[in-house]
Order: structure tokens, then sequence, then C-alpha cells
């Protein structure tokens, strides 16, 4: 193995940060140039080219369907991030960080050895995967999966991949002030608190699901009371109307949070390529960079790759603006969904004092208003609190950049 992948390899351990690699293709895929020796074969499968860079092989449990997925990306001009697991010629494991992007005229890929002590959770999650790609069973014999399972899985994987790639710039930027990775901290302070209100919002849609059975109750008690045709009965159908509102009111709830969490996350993707990308620049990794196309070019490619970042971040915090004012309106609307609750509370306990002979099951039903009431408006609470901080994080955000501007 050559003297300077030993040395990018040890360089990984503990704070440090090894070398960052660039390798840039053109628009068919080809190599155009790298900051790393890459021999004379120029039709080698991008994953190959990225393992020249550290002198490690494929690792066995590396699932087939990571490849094919940054694949297809790069097929579809799409930016992704991932990471390839590899090993060492003493069987020892070996992580890259791989980020690429479109460029100017192709596409740049930047990789580098990661050394997170995180990273390590994505081996159970690979070796699960590879697992079923080698299963000898059918699709036809292969168990459903759950499809919040699968959504959970998914989360948990990109939850997982930013807590180490924020882990890995502030190692790759010590020392040096990048607003790039000081966005890459304000978008993760502004996801922590879209991840907060979608957490919120699945309790709220499990209190709000728990209520269902509230209307049913309250028309079996307005039957045996009054047969359904005095007060009660009509207290017991505007409560059904008032459920099926805050039901609905939910689902807008949870739209409204999960779909800005996803486009954070993609985001901080971005974040992430572009402080890589200014990375290169300023330590002159650039002119190392040994093929086919000039320094010059390949600094414009980078240089395409920050501004473009720069405008991809403006337009989402726009639509993080736009997001959290729906998120307060909808707010608004449950508060007063709870408002009507508490108000069949207050006239099940008048009718329950009005009706004093058999009235008994009212006060259960009362206590369960109460409780869904109490339950939901502490999650609302907490939803609007987040909600605030995330306005003011993006808010911030976009004052620092008019500042970095002027």
């Amino acid at each position: 193995m050559p003297s300077h992948i030993v040395s990018d390899h040890t360089s990984t351990s503990g704070t440090h940060a090894g070398k960052l690699h660039v390798c840039i293709l053109d628009g068919d895929g080809q190599v155009c140039t790298s900051n790393y020796p890459l021999g004379t074969n120029k039709d080698l499968p991008l994953p190959d080219v990225i393992r020249l860079a550290y002198g490690v092989t494929p690792h066995p449990d590396m699932p087939d369907a990571i490849y094919n997925r940054m694949e297809h990306r790069i097929k579809t001009e799409s930016g992704a991030a991932g990471f390839y697991l590899c090993q060492t010629s003493e069987g020892h494991n070996f992580w890259i960080s791989v980020n690429f992007f479109n460029s100017k005229n192709g596409r740049a890929v930047c990789h580098f050895a990661v050394s997170s002590p995180v990273v390590k959770e994505f081996a159970d999650f690979y070796s699960h995967i590879k697992s079923a790609e080698h299963s000898t069973k059918g699709p036809q014999d292969q168990p459903a999966r759950p499809a919040e399972q699968s959504q959970a899985d998914i989360s948990k994987y990109r939850t997982l991949a930013v807590t180490i790639m924020s882990e890995e710039l502030t190692k790759r930027t010590k020392g040096r002030d990048c607003h790039h990775h000081n966005d890459f901290i304000s978008l993760h302070n502004i996801l922590s608190a879209l991840v907060q209100i979608d957490d919120y919002a699945k309790r709220i849609d499990g209190m709000s699901a728990r209520s269902k059975l509230i209307p049913y109750q309250l028309k079996l008690q307005a039957a045996r009371l009054e047969g359904g045709r005095g007060p009660f009965g009509v207290i017991a159908s505007n409560h059904q109307e008032l459920t099926q509102s805050l039901l609905g009111i939910t689902d807008e709830l949870r739209g409204a949070s999960s779909s800005e969490v996803d486009a954070v996350m993609d985001a901080m993707a971005y974040l992430a390529q572009s402080t890589l990308a200014a990375e290169l620049i300023e330590t002159d990794q650039v002119d190392n960079c040994i093929g086919d196309i000039d320094a010059e070019s390949t600094l414009a490619e980078l240089e395409y790759l920050i501004a473009d970042c720069s405008l991809q971040i403006m337009t989402l915090l726009v639509r993080v603006d736009r997001s959290i004012l729906k998120l307060a309106a909808i707010c608004h609307r449950m508060r007063r969904s709870l408002s009507a609750m508490e108000t069949t509370r207050m006239m099940c306990k008048i009718e329950r004092s009005r009706l004093s002979d058999g009235a008994e099951g009212l006060m259960d039903i009362e206590d369960q208003l109460h409780q869904v009431h109490a339950d939901l408006l502490k999650w609302m609470t907490k939803i609007e609190r987040e909600a605030d901080n995330a306005l003011q994080k993006a808010q911030d955000m976009k004052d620092a950049r008019k500042q970095k501007a002027a």
C-alpha cells in the first residue's frame, strides 16, 4: 500500500480529518480529473475509482442497493451523499463518506475517510440489507415489510447520516472560519426543531385517534337517557362533527411538519457538498488535480456548485417561512377545536346535573374529554414553541447571509 494512503488512513483516527479527495466526471461519467492518481484505466466503475484513493477493497456486507442508488442518481443527474463500507488488507472496516453533485459540465465527487464512531451503526443496517439481497427466497415468499417500519428505517438512516456528517464537517473546518459550515449548523438546529414538531404531531395524531370513540359514547348515553331526541343528542352530534374536523386538522399538521424535515435534510446535503468544495478551493487542492481538464476549469466547476448551493438554501429558507406560517394557522384552528371540546365537556357536566338519575356514565366521558384536551393542548404548546424557534433560526440565517453579501 502506498505511503500516502497509509497516512490518509491513520490520520482519520481521533479528532483529525484525513485528506479530502475529489474527482470530476464528464457528462458520460468518465473521470476528467482528480487530486489522486487513478492510473491509466478510464473505465473503472465509480466505487473502484473512490476506493483507489485509500487502497481498500469492497466489504462483503456492502449492499448492492447502495451502489445502485448512487449509480441511478448519477444517471439522473441528481446529487447524493452516502457511506461506502470497505475493508483494509487486514480485514478491518473502513468507511468512506461519498458526496457527489452536479457541477457546471458534469459531476463532482468528494470523498474522505470517516472516523466518527457513530458510523458503526450503519454496519448493522447494511448487513440487514445485504442479508435480504442474498436471501434464497423468491419475492413472493418475502414477508411484507410494513410501510411504517420501512419509513422508520429510512428516517433512522438519514438521521444517522446527518449526525455523522455534522461531526465530520466540524473536524474538517476546525480552525477555519467557514460560513458554509456555520450554515450547516444553523440548518441542523432548524432540523432539530422540525423533527420535534413532527414527533409532537405524531403524538397529537394518537390523541386525536383516541378521541374518535367519544362521539359514539356520547350517542349511546343520549339514546339511553333521552332516546336520542333531547339536548344531549344535539351535544353528541355536534361533537362528532368536531372530532372529524379535529382529525382533518391533525392530518394537515402531520403533512406540514414531515415534508419540511425532508427538505431541510436535502438542504443539509447541499451544504455539506458546498463546504467540501470550499475546502478544496481554500486548501489549494485544485492545483494538485491530475487529468484532462486544467485547474481553472476545475475551479469553475466547484465555484458553480457553491453558487448553486447558495441559491438552493435561500429557496429552502423561503419555503420554511411559508411552512411555519401555515403551521401557525393550523395550530390556531386546532386551538379553536380544543375550545369547542372544552365546551362539550362543560355541557356534559351541566346535563349530568340536570339528569341526575342514571347519568353516572357521563362522568367518565367528561374525564376522557378533559384528558384528551389536556394532552392535545400540551403538545400544541410544544409545537408552537418549536415553530417559533425554527422561524427565528431561519431568520437569523437569512440575516447572516445578507450581512455577508453586504
